[in-house]
């Protein structure tokens, strides 16, 4: 990795543990078009997470697993959001977000870390669950390099902040398929609707904070994803 990788990587996580609400003002742009296209190669950053779908009645949409050193991603086939999924195709812009968790969950052995993660992925799940009582509202928004998506207020009404510019997006969402785009931009507004619906501002902060962690984590594992190409390449 050269030098203006470190220093940027190194930005990023001062920024996260000293700014986890990030409060600024928001320029919408119209929606893009979306292109289908072909995300391959950034896939293979995640194959080190294996995947499997399980029929369980327990309210789970997603966990994670360990055997023999082997970090496994597992969907609940019977949860409501997985019904509604094109899951079938591993390029699917949710289960790369997915394995991402996965491994950030397995580099971390912090108790408030994990704290943080399964108070989010339990809030979170309970929405995935009702999904199909919201409408998907969606903006582009100016954040943070690093910062994916985010959350806001408009009208009255919950809105999810997309980040065109972060790398994620650019490499690999705007290169799947139409119908899994839409699909992955539902997964992140039941999160924002779940931060939204927190009562409590113990969990308010723990979910934001999982939110960070998850976007800042996203970010270096693409753009490890992407060095690792650019020295492929370069041979």
């Amino acid at each position: 990795m050269n030098i203006i990788r470190r220093l940027k990587r190194l930005f990023h996580q001062f920024f996260f543990t000293t700014n986890c609400f990030f409060n600024g003002e928001y320029t919408y742009n119209t929606k893009e078009s979306e292109v289908d296209g072909d995300n391959t190669k950034l896939i293979g950053i995640n194959h080190d997470v294996t995947f499997n779908v399980a029929f369980d009645d327990a309210p789970y949409f997603f966990m994670s697993k360990n055997c023999n050193s082997i970090s496994q991603l597992v969907l609940n086939g019977h949860h409501p959001f997985y019904v509604l999924l094109s899951l079938k195709d591993e390029r699917h812009p949710l289960l790369y977000f997915l394995t991402t968790w996965v491994k950030l969950c397995c580099v971390s052995d912090s108790k408030q870390f994990n704290d943080f993660m399964s108070v989010a992925k339990i809030l979170w799940e309970n929405e995935l669950s009702n999904i199909n009582a919201y409408k998907l509202n969606y903006q582009f928004g100016s954040l943070p390099s690093f910062i994916l998506f985010d959350m806001n207020y408009h009208n009255g009404e919950v809105q999810l902040l997309i980040n065109r510019r972060h790398i994620f997006y650019v490499h690999y969402i705007l290169r799947c398929k139409n119908t899994m785009q839409h699909e992955f931009m539902l997964a992140l507004m039941a999160w924002c609707i779940a931060e939204s619906n927190i009562l409590s501002q113990v969990n308010l902060q723990k979910m934001v904070k999982a939110r960070a962690m998850i976007n800042t984590f996203l970010y270096n594992l693409v753009d490890e994803s992407l060095a690792s190409l650019e020295v492929e390449d370069a041979k």
